[in-house]
């Protein structure tokens, strides 16, 4: 299971076209960045630089491309 329908139901900014915004290094909540706040998920994140627009591109949901991760995420 992913992280992404958590991401969705929790998680609100006006991020423009999101070209510029990178995921992991912005400040969403609370003034702390995502990499720091999740620090495991950032670990095993597969690409660490995305940008918001590639997340929204590749999917948002649980399953879909935007959350790969370098092994099985354990519940």
């Amino acid at each position: 299971m992913g992280v992404g329908w958590w991401f969705g139901d929790n998680i609100g900014r006006e991020v423009g076209d999101g070209l510029q915004i990178l995921f992991w290094w912005e400040q969403w909540i609370d003034g702390v960045v995502l990499k720091s706040r999740f620090s495991r998920l950032f670990d095993l994140a597969v690409n660490k630089m995305t940008t918001v627009a590639e997340m929204y591109s590749l999917g948002w949901g649980g399953d879909d491309e935007a959350w790969k991760w370098r092994r099985r995420l354990l519940a």
